[in-house]
């Protein structure tokens, strides 16, 4: 008697074309060969169908430690043209007056005519 036939799952199949891409990005296919083979995966109705795509492929994952990458300090302006200080608001406007005070205007000062 033989084996049942299994069925695949979606999620057999979004496994097996994760396993396919983690291969071609170490180098074990070409981009050529894992569109076909992810097409294939896509299309597979059974486990069989999905086992045959990655039989010559390695059991495990290469266990190569991952090259550490330099870390970049990156400085963006907030505002075109403006510098760190005044995008967080270190630099103040320069007034006669603290800046607690609102400045005054010309109309909040007493009028130097006298109305009768």
């Amino acid at each position: 008697m033989s084996e049942p036939v299994l069925l695949a799952s979606d999620a057999e199949r979004d496994r097996t074309v994760e396993l396919l891409r983690r291969e071609t990005v170490d180098g074990r296919l070409t981009l050529e060969e894992f569109a076909q083979r992810m097409g294939s995966a896509y299309e597979a109705r059974t486990r069989e169908q999905l086992d045959e795509l990655t039989r010559d492929l390695p059991a495990e994952p290469a266990t190569v430690p991952a090259r550490r990458r330099a870390s970049a300090k990156w400085i963006v302006a907030v505002m075109g043209g403006a510098t760190a200080e005044a995008a967080s608001g270190l630099v103040r406007e320069r007034t006669s007056s603290p800046s607690w005070e609102e400045p005054t205007s010309t109309f909040d000062r007493p009028s130097s005519k006298v109305r009768t």
